[in-house]
């Protein structure tokens, strides 16, 4: 537990799926009791265990529904907005979690 992470973290393997042909839809989405609802797997960290990212309300035990994500390019502000999205969908059946993505670039010019 002591040796540096080298390489990528596989999601699948971070899950607990075994095959991801034959995903367990059933074990996936089955229901989730009030302090595992919302709550997924982004990484691991040092001491390779599972960093989780708990987007509940901060009443309700969770590190609340907003957030924001800054970094230079290249820095992995992509992955983890992609690893995210993965981890609810994954998790969540569609009765309980319904996502809404926005993709802003560039900026407003303004003329005098």
């Amino acid at each position: 537990t002591d040796a540096p992470l080298t390489g990528p973290v596989g999601f699948a393997e971070l899950l607990g799926i075994e095959d991801v042909a034959r995903l367990d839809l059933s074990r996936l989405w089955a229901p989730r009791g009030p302090r595992a609802f919302l709550r997924v797997p982004i990484g691991v960290n040092d001491s390779h265990e599972p960093v989780l990212l708990d987007l509940k309300e901060s009443s309700e035990l969770g590190m609340g529904p907003h957030g924001l994500c800054v970094g230079a390019t290249g820095s992995g502000k992509s992955e983890l907005l992609r690893t995210l999205v993965l981890a609810l969908v994954t998790t969540h059946p569609p009765e309980d979690l319904a996502l809404v993505l926005v993709d802003y670039k560039g900026g407003a010019t303004f003329a005098p």
